[in-house]
């Protein structure tokens, strides 16, 4: 499985943390045996989610400076799990380049998220950006 689809699941994991109110591995557990996931990939995911879940409050604190329209509480779920994860590759993981980041997180909000999702993400992702690392 290759880095994009990973992001996709840990998006995803995101997600439905948010949704269901509910922190625990139980949905990454059921994520990674509904999927297969090879031990690679399942350290991958566990790690990643864990860290990202560790830095959320600093993750949502960047995203709340720069939403200009609307704040972490108020965003639609989809947008704020794409940005969680692109803000925490941007600062915490680092193999990913800014670029790479940002682009990724615009592919998965044209595939997940509304009409304006894409617009949304890329423009908070912008802002973060140019404070820099």
């Amino acid at each position: 499985m290759n880095r994009t689809r990973l992001r996709e699941l840990l998006m995803q994991c995101i997600f439905q943390m948010d949704m269901q109110k509910d922190k625990t591995f139980e949905l990454v557990n059921k994520l990674i045996d509904e999927r297969n996931l090879s031990k690679k990939n399942e350290k991958y995911l566990v790690e990643n989610y864990m860290n990202l879940l560790d830095n959320m409050d600093r993750i949502d604190e960047k995203i709340d400076k720069f939403a200009l329209t609307y704040k972490v509480d108020r965003m639609e779920k989809v947008s704020l799990a794409i940005l969680r994860v692109a803000v925490y590759e941007m600062f915490y993981v680092d193999d990913v380049p800014v670029a790479v980041a940002i682009n990724e997180a615009v592919e998965m909000a044209k595939k997940f998220g509304s009409a304006e999702c894409k617009n949304f993400v890329n423009g908070i992702l912008g802002n973060i950006s140019r404070e820099g690392r």
